[in-house]
């Protein structure tokens, strides 16, 4: 199963607003330029709470459901589990309107879901998951 999803923010676009494809010239380049212009800007974001008030506070518009996916797994690693079962609950009635809408959306729904289950009998499991998907993602996109 792979990790690295769509989950906090929108998908990156070029300029021209074109698909990006792997084989295009210098694509390589301009992707790992996008990936050093994003973690400097969320290098000072180190601690989860740190990061949520980032949502709150710095970004502009509704709470949508990729920003609640954040808040919710922000507060997991922020060992606040029982707001962490509230803000997930929130997300899955975000995304459960559009279950049928894209196969992602039913994936993200079954996460929500299995993590709720682990903050509802072993919190600190949910939590271990969560970093087990981070080093995947890391490994995956050659960060770690």
């Amino acid at each position: 199963m792979e990790y690295v999803h769509f989950s906090f923010g929108w998908r990156i676009q070029r300029d021209d607003c074109q698909l990006w494809s792997i084989d295009a010239a210098g694509v390589l380049e301009d992707v790992s330029a996008i990936i050093d212009e994003s973690l400097l800007q969320l290098e000072p974001l180190s601690d989860p709470r740190q990061l949520i008030e980032y949502v709150h506070d710095s970004l502009v518009g509704p709470v949508n459901s990729n920003r609640q996916e954040c808040i919710a797994y922000s507060l997991i690693m922020a060992e606040d589990y029982g707001a962490a079962a509230a803000e997930m609950d929130k997300f899955v009635a975000m995304c459960e309107p559009h279950r049928e809408e894209a196969p992602y959306v039913v994936e993200q729904i079954d996460r929500a879901k299995s993590l709720l289950a682990m903050l509802d009998s072993t919190p600190d499991t949910a939590r271990q998951t969560l970093l087990d998907w981070s080093t995947h993602t890391k490994a995956s996109l050659k960060l770690a």
